[in-house]
């Protein structure tokens, strides 16, 4: 039980820092101007499809860093399954969000900092994710059939 549970926040710990490098490197590679919709902090589809790839990506790895501490698929099944409960719960928060003000000025990296609460995910993006995210992990934590890794120590 506490290997499934360190499975678990473990797993999640490595998508949340894979998603948010991937994420910042998306960001950074596109440019800020690109990034945002004409006067608006809505993301623009190419920022959508990076952060899908993305999240994919972060999933895998993630859903395979829980196979390997649990040993057994309940690690990262329940990996999965919190993850697509959350995820829908964050979906559905932010749709319920009021509509962010305009952009009345160019963006830049600091302004787009400055406005990171503003900014909106197309919601396709935000409602897709945490279900291909579940599947994502399930595939990483298929391949780690076998044994578990040894803790520390």
């Amino acid at each position: 039980m506490v290997r499934t549970i360190a499975a678990i926040v473990v797993g999640y710990i490595v998508i949340a820092v894979t998603v948010f490098g991937l994420g910042l490197g998306a960001y950074a590679g596109i440019g800020p101007e690109n990034a945002y919709q004409e006067r608006s902090w809505h993301a623009t589809t190419i920022i959508g499809l990076l952060m899908l790839i993305s999240g994919v990506l972060a999933a895998v790895v993630g859903g395979w860093v829980a196979g390997k501490i649990d040993g057994t698929p309940r690690g990262y099944r329940g990996l999965a399954g919190v993850l697509l409960v959350l995820g829908l719960g964050m979906a559905a928060l932010q749709m319920a969000q009021p509509a962010p003000p305009p952009r009345t000025e160019p963006v830049t990296m600091k302004l787009a900092m400055e406005h990171r609460r503003d900014h909106r995910d197309p919601a396709w993006v935000t409602w897709l994710l945490p279900v291909i995210g579940s599947v994502g992990v399930m595939v990483g934590g298929a391949g780690t059939r076998g044994k578990p890794e040894p803790l520390a120590s």
